[in-house]
């Protein structure tokens, strides 16, 4: 809607395209280099990014603006998780059942039966 009105090339649709070229460094950072923490931070980036975006979209259109709602808060989701598994694996906070040898489930169904 945007490239549309004001063109590919305008400040706005460039501030998406580089929103979205480090949005998609993530999955390499976080899955290929196991790098919770530089995920996070890469997240925390997207989030402060896109406050401009959304206001530059805005004035020019409303809808696309809106439109990037839910994206903002998948980005606030994806955060939360990505700082949750950083913690699971790095900041000493376990899960509540231990799987690793995949019976944790039964373990913990049979610690609650006693």
């Amino acid at each position: 809607i945007v490239a549309n009105s004001t063109g590919l090339a305008s400040a706005p649709c460039r501030m998406l395209l580089v929103h979205y070229a480090f949005n998609l460094a993530w999955a390499p950072v976080f899955f290929g280099a196991h790098k919770m923490m530089a995920g996070f931070v890469l997240q925390l980036g997207l989030i402060a990014s896109l406050v401009p975006i959304l206001k530059a979209f805005y004035p020019i259109s409303p809808t696309a603006a809106a439109l990037l709602g839910p994206y903002t808060l998948w980005l606030l989701f994806a955060s939360a998780l990505n700082w949750r598994i950083w913690q699971m694996n790095h900041g000493g906070i376990r899960p509540p059942v231990d799987n690793s040898d995949g019976k944790g489930k039964l373990r913990a169904l049979l610690l609650a039966s006693k």
